[in-house]
């Protein structure tokens, strides 16, 4: 070969690194539960875990066809990427009640649950999930720092849009006594309609319940009646949809205090 002939391969190899940045590149996976959890702390970054094990045909799969594309390695690196195996760390696998494989589980850098996906997840399909997770984590994690109650709820509402309402009624359930009393009916009123998405309507009607006596005649009484009407009809309980619905017909008849 001429030295141009060369000059033109080494050039035409140089392209072609920089149009595939992420090829040959692995994720740096790490495997040691509490280092992967301190590096999380210590970052601030969440952590992606993908729960594996040696007899699960999908986890192989998705180790190639997955985990191993380029973009989900870029996606990774805002993430402290965890892999456990679910013979072999049951500990952690019940600490998060992972029950079948394969499962990626999004944790925050407080190893709290943000969201998870259970079965396998194709390359676009994971890519958008981590985007959605990293595009609204400085907020979440600024709303954790304190008790204001419009970052508590935006949060929720994050966490919520990642399929995750359960969690994001916990997160408010566990910051309510800390916020405003005047804020505190609207709250749990949010934290009802948070468990009737998540198809649990028993801790539903329990919290539209605390939040009409929270309210009183106030301007979240008429949310909490109606979503507790909601609670108690899912929960197969008439009489109890029907004497809430009469409490609201009750609400209606009088001019409301201004408490809340």
């Amino acid at each position: 070969m001429t030295m141009r002939g060369r000059s033109a391969a080494l050039a035409a190899a140089t392209l072609l690194a920089a149009c595939l940045p992420a090829l040959g590149q692995e994720i740096g996976w790490i495997r040691d539960v509490r280092g992967a959890l301190d590096r999380a702390a210590e970052s601030g970054r969440p952590l992606v875990v993908d729960f594996w094990a040696v007899w699960c045909a999908p986890c192989q799969q998705m180790e190639q066809t997955t985990w191993g594309r380029a973009e989900v390695v870029e996606a990774v690196s805002a993430f402290v990427p965890l892999k456990v195996n679910f013979d072999a760390q049951q500990v952690f696998v019940r600490r998060y009640r992972v029950e079948a494989i394969p499962v990626v589980l999004i944790l925050d850098e407080h190893g709290d649950e943000i969201t998870r996906h259970l079965g396998m997840i194709g390359a676009e399909e994971l890519v958008e999930l981590l985007g959605k997770v990293q595009a609204g984590y400085a907020a979440y994690r600024e709303a954790l720092s304190g008790d204001d109650p419009d970052a508590l709820l935006a949060a929720a509402d994050y966490l919520a849009s990642l399929d995750a309402p359960s969690r994001a009624a916990e997160l408010l359930e566990e910051r309510l006594d800390g916020a405003p009393p005047a804020r505190r009916a609207e709250l749990a009123c949010r934290i009802g309609e948070l468990w009737l998405a998540a198809d649990e309507a028993k801790n539903a009607a329990r919290w539209f319940g605390k939040a009409e006596k929270l309210a009183g005649d106030g301007p979240a009484a008429r949310r909490a009646l109606e979503g507790l009407v909601r609670a108690e009809r899912a929960r197969g309980r008439e009489r109890a949809a029907r004497e809430a619905e009469e409490r609201l017909r009750r609400l209606g008849d009088r001019p409301a205090s201004g408490r809340s």
